[in-house]
């Protein structure tokens, strides 16, 4: 579900409880639109692209530390 549509039901401070009853009152409301369940092919493409931005960041930040020395 999209945070977008359970923060104006949130009338308390942000924890598991108020969060279990703003997504319940969310739901119950008919222009709620929930976001939809990715396919295992598509995960496995965006874990590929997640550890590749990982290694990205790891190669620049070894280069910088080595420019530092």
């Amino acid at each position: 579900m999209a945070v977008k549509y359970v923060i104006p039901h949130r009338t308390k401070g942000k924890n598991d409880l108020n969060d279990a009853v703003s997504i319940c009152q969310a739901v119950q409301h008919s222009s709620t639109r929930f976001v939809p369940v990715k396919s295992p092919e598509q995960q496995a493409i965006l874990s590929v692209h997640r550890m590749r931005e990982h290694w990205v960041r790891e190669r620049t930040a070894l280069m910088n530390h080595t420019r530092l020395l």
